[in-house]
């Protein structure tokens, strides 16, 4: 009897744990409408929620860099002309040596670049409908700024890369389908016709220099260097004016599909029930805890 005595008294756990657990089962019992009334409530809020939400809609597009298709001089070429044109967006001497899926993903998560596309297409009266008034053409209050334009275009607009393939999925969520899969086309279009005019403009400015330089050496080495040098330019300049997706080639244009990305009405009051429930459970068990602690506290007073 002694052993057995030392015995639960060496694992009083299991038995602790017993008696709190016909205690939350009496609090639940004793609290059962506040429970069923708090769960209620919370399963009302996400009905009103789930019939006021506005759907969201996401487009998106399949692209792949062009050096996947280009090759030899001309590839050599324009990844040459891409190497130039980091330096000039900023983007550092590191990513210089980069290929051309680096750069443009980075020009296209780029502040600067994204207040350009904005200021294009004119997309704050877009942005910021809730504020536009579009019967008179005017802001409602004070028009937003453009670091608040800027820092939900590039939320919106989410790029995923598959490594293996090297593909880049762009993909834009907006409450209107219409608006969300022009977008993204237009982004990639702003993208690689900023990105070819970028390049043109500094192989013009060489082609320029290197026509000074030529009236101003007089030694037939340095000439044939030079003309050299044209030739290389000339010839890039001729496949930047045919070439029209310069950094991401559309493999797959995105189009209004109609397919929502948000949860529907059913998910959205499920969810409520659930949190309301396990929300009123927890509670219950934080007053049980609350009980017991002050129940042992009056015990160590009264002796």
């Amino acid at each position: 009897m002694g052993n057995t005595l030392k015995v639960l008294g060496a694992n009083p756990a299991p038995v602790r744990d017993r008696a709190m657990f016909r205690n939350v089962l009496r609090q639940i019992f004793r609290l059962r409408y506040w429970m069923l009334g708090l769960t209620t409530l919370i399963t009302v809020m996400a009905m009103v929620y789930a019939w006021r939400a506005v759907p969201v809609f996401r487009a998106k597009t399949l692209l792949a860099p062009v050096g996947m298709q280009s090759g030899g001089v001309r590839g050599e070429l324009i990844a040459k002309g891409l190497r130039r044109l980091s330096k000039r967006f900023g983007i550092g001497g590191s990513q210089a040596d980069r290929n051309k899926r680096d750069i443009a993903l980075a020009i296209l998560h780029s502040r600067r670049f994204t207040r350009r596309f904005i200021e294009r297409y004119n997309l704050l009266p877009q942005l910021f409908a809730n504020k536009w008034d579009a019967n008179h053409n005017t802001w409602i209050g004070p028009s937003p700024d453009y670091k608040a334009a800027i820092k939900k275009m590039i939320a919106l607009s989410k790029t995923s890369l598959d490594f293996r393939s090297g593909m880049i999925t762009l993909s834009i969520d907006w409450y209107e389908p219409e608006k969300a899969s022009m977008w993204v086309n237009d982004l990639v279009f702003f993208l690689n016709e900023s990105m070819r005019q970028k390049a043109m403009a500094e192989v013009e400015k060489n082609i320029e220099f290197l026509n000074e330089q030529l009236h101003k050496s007089s030694l037939i080495a340095v000439h044939q260097l030079i003309y050299q040098l044209l030739e290389d330019q000339k010839y890039q300049a001729i496949t930047l004016r045919a070439e029209r997706e310069y950094a991401l080639q559309v493999v797959d244009r995105a189009v209004v599909t109609g397919e929502s990305v948000s949860l529907n009405s059913i998910e959205i009051i499920c969810g409520g029930f659930v949190s309301g429930l396990i929300l009123s459970l927890c509670l219950v068990y934080m007053q049980t805890c609350v009980i017991r602690t002050q129940k042992k506290a009056n015990g160590r007073k009264r002796q």
